[in-house]
């Protein structure tokens, strides 16, 4: 194999290394950091800086989903169903 394709190969498992380490927080800590800043939210419903918070929290959590869902359809199930997402 020629070295431009080596590093090719290289580069998209080192990406998908980190996708699945991305994957492994994201069922770990997504769903604790999710409930905290959606309780201060409630709390406070003025309070627009956790409100942008927890919108960031939710979208890198969409992302990752997506991620995984075209990657690992039966791991991706899993978690949506642990998360009581409907889609």
């Amino acid at each position: 194999m020629p070295k431009t394709i080596k590093k090719t190969v290289k580069k998209a498992e080192k990406v998908e290394k980190k996708a699945v380490k991305i994957v492994k927080k994201l069922e770990k800590k997504s769903v604790k950091k999710t409930v905290k800043a959606s309780k201060k939210v409630e709390e406070n419903p003025s309070d627009n800086h956790s409100r942008r918070g927890l919108l960031g929290i939710i979208s890198k959590r969409r992302r990752l989903l997506n991620y995984l869902e075209n990657k690992e359809k039966p791991r991706y199930k899993e978690i949506a169903k642990k998360l009581g997402l409907t889609k």
